[in-house]
């Protein structure tokens, strides 16, 4: 069972020689995790790979993680992997913490120069959530709401859509200007009939480097929703594109 958790079914009675690095790493973590550990010490365990099965190791590592539940304390001096792999990071000094917190905490939060600069080298968009860039929608409507208050909240706007939520702040969907340009003023139905609900939304944990494809292929902005799906807000590229100028500033 554990050499199917970690990708190694079938190699069961593979000699060591016959094994790559990063399937040697894989065994010994089968080994580890088959007695069950409460916490689990890993100590530097992807430093002698090559960059490639590095960064695999790394994902492999965090999607283990989401299936077996167990704590992990994992020791690295490469802030990336810190980041790609964990949920809370303590940065130390002279055999002492300095600073301990979140991927975002650190990054966008350093409590002395020391932290600052061990983060710079970070990519934002590694580290930000989509929660950090999004915005209040310039229209909001509830799905209660007629068609006539929307028409008159477009009419004094240049948005080119509006939010639509229930009035808990539940997402519904999202509806275009040109949705409603097309409404005649004798159709009767209620404004929910009109919403988009095919649109995508985002988590607001997503990883800003997560969110950038989603954005890329839509013609508005993204709704970003936290885990009860209410809408927290949008995200747009240019919010995205300011952190990333920000990096270049840096």
């Amino acid at each position: 069972e554990m050499l199917e958790r970690v990708g190694l079914t079938g190699w069961g009675e593979a000699r060591p020689r016959e094994l790559s690095g990063g399937m040697k790493q894989r065994v010994g973590l089968a080994r580890a995790l088959a007695v069950e550990p409460s916490i689990l010490l890993m100590d530097e365990p992807f430093s002698g790979l090559d960059p490639l099965i590095r960064r695999q190791m790394r994902l492999e590592l965090v999607e283990l993680q989401k299936g077996v539940h167990k704590t992990i304390v994992f020791i690295t001096h490469d802030l990336d992997e810190a980041v790609t792999v964990g949920d809370r990071i303590a940065i130390m000094r002279d055999g002492e913490i300095i600073q301990m917190g979140t991927p975002q905490d650190i990054v966008m939060r350093p409590v002395d120069d020391f932290v600052r600069e061990f983060t710079l080298g970070v990519q934002k968009t590694k580290v930000l959530h989509a929660a950090s860039v999004a915005s209040k929608p310039e229209i909001i409507v509830k799905d209660s709401d007629t068609i006539e208050s929307l028409r008159s909240l477009l009419d004094g706007s240049d948005s080119a859509y509006a939010i639509c939520v229930e009035d808990q702040g539940y997402f519904k969907g999202l509806i275009r200007r040109e949705t409603v340009d097309g409404i005649k003023p004798s159709e009767k139905k209620p404004l929910r009939d009109y919403f988009d609900q095919s649109v995508e939304v985002i988590p607001s944990d997503t990883i800003l480097e997560d969110l950038l494809p989603t954005l890329i292929d839509s013609d508005h902005p993204v709704p970003v929703i936290d885990k009860k799906n209410r809408c927290i807000g949008v995200a747009t590229r240019r919010d995205v594109l300011r952190v990333i100028a920000s990096e270049s500033d840096d």
